[in-house]
């Protein structure tokens, strides 16, 4: 996908951004005044948003790069190149 290891390292760190902002956001739902439904249909399209960024763009940069797996997600990403 890319493979500039530069710019696929800055790319990893916008997209771990983004999740987090979205994981944030979920959390201001819950602590919000919004009905259960509204809750449920936002997790779920937050989810489905999130599922597309490490199914489309982490999966094939880590397979490009095993390197820029955070430590913490070796056990999804072996660097070995389980991806």
């Amino acid at each position: 996908m890319i493979n500039d290891t530069v710019v696929a390292r800055q790319v990893l760190e916008v997209a771990l951004r983004v999740c987090g902002e979205l994981d944030q956001s979920v959390h201001l739902v819950l602590d919000g005044s919004i009905a259960d439904a509204e809750v449920t249909d936002y997790k779920g399209a937050v989810g489905h948003v999130m599922a597309v960024i490490y199914d489309r763009l982490l999966t094939p940069l880590f397979r490009m790069h095993p390197q820029l797996v955070p430590d913490e997600w070796s056990t999804w990403y072996p660097s070995s190149g389980g991806v």
